[in-house]
């Protein structure tokens, strides 16, 4: 337990029609499906979803949720953000995150899953 540099790869599903209960309750299955090792859900537009190894997994996880935004039409105003490298990150005693990582790779999934500025 405690903090170390991991390699990390965060996901961030937003949304800027918001959530519902419904709409809400079925991005955390499909996200619960992904295996994270957390998920936080910011303000009521956006999760964001790390994952500190990704070992054993087919695709990744941004492929996932951007197949499944596009299948469902309630998410028609989402969007997914992806960025992967080097994080100080809080980990439990089996070395899982404890919490997303703030930093740059946060920053930029962030910045991916945000609407354009025209």
């Amino acid at each position: 337990m405690g903090e170390r540099i991991l390699n990390v790869t965060i996901v961030v599903l937003r949304d800027e029609s918001g959530f519902d209960e419904a709409k809400r309750a079925a991005a955390e299955r499909e996200i619960g499906a992904l295996r994270p090792d957390c998920v936080e859900f910011v303000g009521d537009r956006s999760f964001h979803i790390a994952f500190g190894r990704l070992s054993g997994q087919r695709e990744s996880p941004a492929v996932r949720l951007r197949a499944f935004v596009a299948a469902d039409p309630r998410f028609a105003f989402a969007r997914i953000g992806s960025a992967s490298g080097e994080c100080l990150a809080r980990t439990d005693l089996r070395g899982r995150l404890r919490d997303v990582p703030l930093g740059g790779t946060a920053c930029l999934a962030i910045e991916e899953a945000l609407p354009a500025v025209t």
